[in-house]
């Protein structure tokens, strides 16, 4: 836990991390919190050891589409006041509407809290209202062309200026607001669902995900690729950035290194 690399040190400014590699069959709460903050999510539907599959990081769990999801419960520190960031890998097995892939969404009718989901080949993320027909509207971002079978790195992000998504290493800029979240109840944070209106289809979503952080602060550009490209490919391992001084002029520096290699 103390150790160098221990999560102590790994995890310092995350609220929760979630690695998707325990037994979902297991004794609730099956999926555990590795920040040590306790957020710990318990699996619900038809869940089997099976659902424990190979993914892109390491292991991960494959949802079925129909009852499978994880819901770990509202906490104080959990609840988004300001800026956040939301990640996880996934991978789509089938497309249909309205899936969720995480959020906390209040009420049902999606007019407060955060989420994402998949609309068949179009990814959605938004803060407060998904419509924008409620107050206050908060703001959007659709991302599409999204293929089945296909590993991403999706990032939800709210920064008080704007609502973005960064799928892979590509950054989509949506609404301009400075409204943060509005709560209204106390829902539970949920992975693999949205708790929707009865009125649409889906909810949950038929994918394999794994690796999934949330984090009250909006992780910058240069962090979220850093990211993603170690994660997508580990036998190149990109140093961490620095600033380079050039006849006063600063720039970020990513120094490429070989697995097993220290950055200088």
């Amino acid at each position: 836990v103390t150790d160098p690399f221990g999560r102590n040190a790994v995890w310092t400014n995350y609220e929760a991390v979630w690695h998707y590699n325990e037994d979902p069959s297991g004794t609730a709460p099956q999926i555990t919190d590795v920040t040590g903050n306790g957020h710990d999510g318990s699996t619900n539907g038809s869940m089997t050891s099976g659902d424990l599959v190979d993914a892109k990081i390491g292991q991960g769990l494959d949802f079925d589409g129909n009852d499978d999801s994880i819901s770990v419960p509202e906490s104080a520190d959990l609840r988004v006041t300001g800026e956040f960031t939301f990640g996880m890998w996934f991978n789509q097995q089938s497309q249909n509407s309205y899936e969720g892939l995480f959020g906390q969404v209040t009420n049902g009718e999606w007019d407060g809290g955060f989420g994402a989901f998949m609309h068949y080949d179009e990814l959605r993320f938004f803060i407060n209202s998904w419509d924008g027909a409620d107050t206050p509207s908060g703001g959007r971002i659709v991302i599409d062309n999204l293929s089945t079978d296909t590993d991403y790195h999706f990032v939800g992000r709210y920064n008080k200026s704007n609502v973005e998504g960064i799928l892979n290493d590509s950054k989509t800029t949506g609404t301009a607001t400075t409204q943060d979240v509005n709560w209204r109840g106390t829902p539970p944070l949920m992975l693999a669902e949205l708790d929707s209106p009865t009125t649409w289809d889906g909810d949950r979503i038929d994918a394999i995900q794994s690796h999934a952080y949330f984090t009250k602060q909006a992780l910058s550009d240069d962090y979220v690729s850093l990211e993603y490209q170690n994660q997508n490919d580990p036998v190149t391992f990109w140093g961490t950035p620095t600033l380079v001084n050039t006849n006063n002029i600063y720039f970020t520096d990513f120094s490429e290194y070989t697995t097993g290699q220290q950055p200088s």
